[in-house]
């Protein structure tokens, strides 16, 4: 049957058709071709690019179904970790999420046929916290960078704490040590020692020679009968001057002044 051509009713109606997500069962993973009906799928499984697929699938099919599984729980991982990391929440939620793209990889073509299979391979690996209730399984992420960046910041806080109390008992002991040095150095009021014991009849003596001594008591009297001349000349010059300086201011005056 030919295909109709673009910009025709028959496309447009096609285009319209193909819009949105299809039932999962009439979509071939191989051939990334999903079919609207089943009809179209049936039609689809017997044509030769199908069975070129079917053939390289037969050759190694646990590789490709691998392949798949792996791609269907990055896809599936990667939206739990953007977006609900910290919180608890249902698998089937997430998995309308993850099939809400056209071009995911659906569950049919990997190593699990349910969901609940998926969400105990998840819990069993420790990827997820799983838990069964009656609206069905809930899981939550396990966030091991965070896990492990808060074990650092543990392991940093709790280094800083023991280094923090080394130095708070350093610094103590110095104050109780400077404290102790402090008390021994204290003066304290104590008695005269005497090493030797002198009696009270004991007396000191001192000798002088005199000789020398007449020779000091001359040169004595020398030095003050010097000074006591300078002082005399200097008073005998002082009056001089005075004299002089009086007769001075009497030749100045007026004689009528001075009758």
């Amino acid at each position: 049957m030919p295909r109709s051509e673009v910009g025709t009713l028959k496309w447009v109606s096609k285009q319209i058709k193909a819009k949105g997500l299809q039932k999962l069962r009439w979509y071939c993973q191989l051939c990334e071709k999903q079919c609207r009906d089943e009809n179209g799928f049936k039609c689809h499984r017997m044509s030769e690019g199908h069975l070129r697929q079917m053939e390289v699938f037969s050759g190694n099919p646990r590789k490709i179904m691998n392949d798949y599984s792996r791609q269907f729980e990055s896809a599936f991982m990667q939206l739990m970790k953007t977006r609900y990391s910290r919180t608890r929440i249902l698998a089937n939620t997430v998995y309308n999420e993850v099939i809400h793209d056209r071009q995911h990889i659906h569950m049919n073509a990997t190593i699990w046929t349910t969901l609940s299979d998926f969400v105990k391979y998840l819990e069993g690996t420790k990827k997820c916290k799983a838990e069964y209730t009656e609206r069905g399984w809930y899981i939550e992420y396990i966030d091991y960078e965070r896990l492990e960046r808060e074990k650092e910041e543990n392991r940093k806080k709790k280094s800083k704490q023991l280094q923090d109390d080394k130095e708070r008992a350093k610094l103590e002991m110095l104050i109780i040590n400077s404290k102790n040095k402090k008390e021994d150095i204290t003066l304290k009021p104590t008695g005269m020692l005497r090493s030797n014991k002198i009696d009270d009849q004991d007396k000191i003596t001192f000798e002088i020679n005199s000789s020398n001594n007449n020779i000091a008591v001359i040169q004595s009297n020398s030095i003050l009968s010097d000074i006591f001349n300078q002082e005399y000349d200097s008073s005998e010059e002082s009056s001089k001057t005075i004299i002089r300086s009086s007769r001075k201011r009497s030749n100045s005056f007026p004689r009528y002044l001075l009758d």
